[in-house]
């Protein structure tokens, strides 16, 4: 007879497996798909920007369908506490599509 994990450990512990198979994943193709952009347009700025933008046209017509039901609005007592931290994820980014141009 089988045993049975009443913990549950296992089963997190497979969707943890997966979870960190599919960030490899996605990882690794976004950096092969960014160094391909870079080498064809030669503007790493622009690809960053391009990337920010459709992720955030995606994220409100994601919310427009209802398939992201709390989409908070933008407060600036919040956007400039978080200011610091969005900079350099973005410097962070940037730097890493420059290391790319190579």
């Amino acid at each position: 007879m089988a045993e049975v994990d009443p913990t549950g450990t296992g089963a997190k512990l497979g969707l943890t497996s997966w979870a960190v198979g599919g960030y490899m994943v996605c990882s690794s193709t976004l950096l092969v798909g960014n160094k391909y952009a870079v080498q064809r347009v030669k503007a790493p700025a622009f690809i960053l920007w391009s990337q920010l933008f459709g992720t955030t046209v995606a994220v409100k017509a994601a919310h427009a369908v209802r398939a992201i039901e709390n989409l908070d609005a933008l407060e600036w007592s919040k956007v400039l506490s978080f200011m610091p931290v969005a900079l350099i994820f973005v410097a962070t980014i940037f730097l890493n599509m420059k290391s790319l141009e190579c």
